[in-house]
């Protein structure tokens, strides 16, 4: 990014705002750095534990894949900008394809992506309805890849969640949400059946959460409260399987 670009950015902004931003990232990537570091260290320590308590297994070991899997990655994103007199809803869910070999037939059709934008009145659970079509978009989009591996944001019980959360506020939701939401109720939950339970032996779903509250790997391997287990999510060790 040239000068020019990046003084457009800060262009409408106090100087001394960013000036006190800018001081304070030097502690900010310190402190990163310093957890990084620590995980980097006891990375081979973990992998042998979770390897002793049968957590880390490798992928030939759980399936039987083809030489060259195929794969994509499936994703969403919600956001509600509260207006003076309505709300902007908009979500969407998209899929983003992984290397594809050569020899690959299989052809995948539009659209590999949902989305909605809807002007809505203000409501409190607007967001949690929003967030659940969102999950329903992604739950779509996931059964329907014709591909061998498909990785999920999140964690196997994160639709089933959001999707409760928001049946138990629907009727306090703008109705333009909630009618899309219970129209695709069904679609989605057979989805979710379907990713659950994983009946083919030649695609693999894969749910790989950022965290998660519970930190589950955490408390299992003795590291909760310290600050490696500060850095250790329950998706570390998939993501490095």
């Amino acid at each position: 990014m040239g000068q020019a670009e990046t003084a457009d950015i800060f262009f409408d902004l106090p100087e001394a705002l960013i000036d006190e931003l800018l001081s304070q990232c030097g502690t900010v990537s310190e402190s990163l750095s310093r957890s990084f570091v620590t995980l980097n260290q006891e990375k081979e320590n973990i992998r042998e534990q979770l390897r002793k308590k049968d957590l880390l297994h490798r992928d030939s070991d759980v399936s039987s894949f083809p030489m060259n899997p195929t794969s994509c990655g499936i994703d969403g994103s919600y956001a509600v900008e509260r207006l003076l007199s309505t709300d902007l809803a908009v979500a969407a869910a998209v899929a983003v394809e992984g290397l594809t070999p050569p020899t690959e037939t299989r052809f995948w059709a539009q659209p590999k992506h949902h989305c909605i934008v809807k002007a809505v009145p203000h409501y409190n659970a607007t967001s949690w309805v929003l967030r659940a079509i969102m999950m329903c978009m992604e739950m779509d989009l996931a059964t329907k890849a014709p591909h061998d591996v498909i990785m999920l944001d999140g964690s196997m019980t994160t639709p089933l969640i959001y999707i409760n959360q928001a049946l138990n506020e629907v009727e306090e939701s703008p109705s333009e949400l909630s009618e899309i939401l219970l129209d695709q109720i069904d679609v989605t939950v057979e989805s979710v059946k379907t990713i659950i339970q994983d009946s083919r032996s030649d695609k693999i779903f894969v749910a790989a959460p950022k965290y998660t509250t519970q930190k589950e790997l955490s408390d299992l391997l003795g590291l909760s409260g310290t600050r490696t287990g500060d850095y250790f999510p329950l998706s570390w060790s998939l993501a490095n399987t």
